[in-house]
């Protein structure tokens, strides 16, 4: 879909980048502030030159085309909306000629929730009503593909959580391909299909989140202290009484405290490997609800005091972060059966 190799020099940063975007999905660029991010969506976007890059859209090379003719919907950090005109003709500017699978612009509006804000300016917005609005702009805009540039950085956590759906639903249902730039670790965890790592304008890493997540190599750039495991998991039940819900996957049910998500959902659950212990039987008289049966794959020492254990739990791969010492005195090693242990508490969203 999206195939690039950007050259591009500055004061403060020289970029040496190259990478492809997810066909369909969302490919996020994550890395610290300062780490060439934005001005790589600037070169894609044609906002800024240069003349030892390459832009490959969809087969056709429009590294030269002028930025309004290569077909990008650009969302800003700020919305950037046109101050002196209404929402509706904010949504209306820069329409291009439909591509295949172009969206309807009344289910847009209706999946972002905008329809009562259609004759107001954006002076009479709030923060939230303006992303919302700025992104539909950027979809009616009949764009191949949207670029955004940290669209959520703004907002409170609250909102994020109410658009972060919005933006996987855009790029499921409308089919329209998001490159998308973060430098908030939950955000590419609940929307990336692809995971691109970046610092100092180098590429360091890419594939997809739950890979690079359990990949001790890349656990400092994604967290900056340890590795992580990724799932998918569906809503199964609510525990009203005791304010927990129960999510399900192929290795068993994880009760965490109590979200919004209706029966059904889909949803993405991180669990960092240092919360999670090992026993190897089913522990009686503890207060740990979560109790995942797994296998023991392989074993990866970290230095001399810590380890990753590798294990399948259901279909899944899972990564645990624990010492040597407590590995050895357990007896952990390949092909051993053994079981996960996580307090719910940890899993607070």
């Amino acid at each position: 879909m999206l195939d690039v190799m950007i050259k591009s020099a500055r004061q403060s940063i020289e970029i040496d980048a190259s990478f492809k975007c997810v066909q369909e999905g969302i490919t996020t660029l994550f890395g610290p502030s300062g780490s060439g991010k934005s001005t790589i969506l600037n070169v894609i976007a044609g906002l800024d030159r240069s003349e030892s890059s390459k832009i490959i859209l969809n087969n056709l090379d429009i590294t030269k085309r002028p930025t309004e003719a290569r077909r990008f919907g650009y969302v800003f950090q700020d919305n950037c909306l046109f101050p002196h005109m209404t929402v509706k003709q904010n949504l209306s500017y820069g329409s291009h000629p439909a591509r295949s699978n172009t969206p309807n612009r009344n289910e847009v509006i209706d999946l972002l929730d905008i329809r009562h804000l259609l004759n107001r300016k954006p002076s009479k917005l709030s923060g939230g009503e303006g992303q919302r609005v700025a992104i539909a702009r950027a979809l009616l805009s009949n764009a191949e593909m949207l670029l955004m540039d940290e669209p959520l950085s703004s907002l409170d956590n609250k909102l994020k959580k109410e658009i972060m759906p919005l933006l996987r639903r855009i790029a499921t249902d409308f089919k329209c391909p998001i490159l998308y730039v973060s430098h908030s670790f939950d955000e590419v965890c609940q929307l990336s299909d692809k995971l691109i790592l970046i610092n100092n304008g180098k590429i360091l890493g890419s594939g997809s989140p739950q890979d690079m997540m359990t990949n001790p190599k890349y656990a400092d750039q994604l967290d900056g202290f340890d590795a992580g495991n990724l799932l998918n998991v569906v809503v199964k039940s609510h525990d009203h009484e005791f304010g927990l819900t129960n999510l399900e996957f192929s290795g068993g049910i994880i009760p965490v405290p109590l979200i919004k998500d209706e029966v059904g959902s889909f949803i993405r659950l991180r669990i960092r490997a240092r919360d999670i212990t090992l026993a190897t039987s089913i522990p009686t008289g503890i207060s740990t609800l979560i109790r995942l049966p797994a296998t023991v794959n392989y074993i990866t020492d970290v230095n001399q005091t810590h380890s990753y254990v590798h294990v399948t739990c259901g279909t899944e791969v899972m990564i645990i972060h624990l010492t040597r010492k407590s590995i050895q005195s357990l007896g952990i090693e390949k092909n051993k059966p053994i079981f996960c242990l996580v307090k719910s508490v940890t899993l607070e969203n």
